[in-house]
Order: C-alpha cells, then structure tokens, then sequence
C-alpha cells in the first residue's frame, strides 16, 4: 500500500483585519493604539512611494519588498523605452521570522 504523500494547500480561511493587529500590539507595547495605528498609517503612504522609486524596502527580519517589471529586451540599455514595459510584479521576500513561523505552523502541512 502506498503511503500517503504530504501536500500543501493555500489555507485562507482567516482574515486578521487591522484593528486587532494594532490592539494587540498595544497590548504588547508601551505604544497607545492611536501611535500604533499612526506609525502603520505613515508606513502605509511610505512604503509604495518607495517601491514605486524602485527601490528595495526592509522591513528588518520581518522581510522585504520590491518591485520587478517585464519588458522586452535590447542590446543596450540607452536602447530602452518605458513603452517596452509588459508589466510588473509586487515581490515580497520574506525574513527570519516569516521563515520561522512559516516553517513551524503545522497547521498548514496536511496529509492527502
């Protein structure tokens, strides 16, 4: 008899909104909900300005994020035209963390 193999599958069944994530950071800070949520409201405006420049955005051990674009190719870069873009991608990298928790969430690890 076969064994069963392991397989991975997109858990979305839970959304966490932005109002319990500042709550609870509250909660484990000496930060007031109202800092809280103004720090992530300035991150908010922030960090896609600094993509949209094309620049990369750490966020420490968290992750980073950065942009990629496709284009048609050519011989030299003075050769390129913005009109040539197909499109773009939003990448997220994640860090430490995220690779830590990732790696140790069995809950999203089942048996088929």
């Amino acid at each position: 008899m076969l064994k069963p193999k392991n397989r991975f599958i997109k858990l979305n069944t839970v959304t966490e909104s932005f109002h319990p994530l500042t709550t609870e950071n509250s909660e484990r800070s000496t930060f007031s909900v109202s800092d809280v949520n103004a720090v992530i409201e300035a991150l908010s405006d922030l960090i896609p300005q600094q993509i949209a420049q094309g620049k990369i955005v750490r966020l420490g051990d968290f992750g980073s994020f950065s942009i990629s674009f496709k284009s048609e190719g050519v011989e030299k870069p003075e050769d390129f035209e913005p009109e040539m873009i197909k499109g773009h991608s939003l990448n997220f990298r994640p860090g430490r963390i995220v690779q830590k928790a990732l790696k140790t969430d069995e809950n999203h690890k089942l048996s088929v």
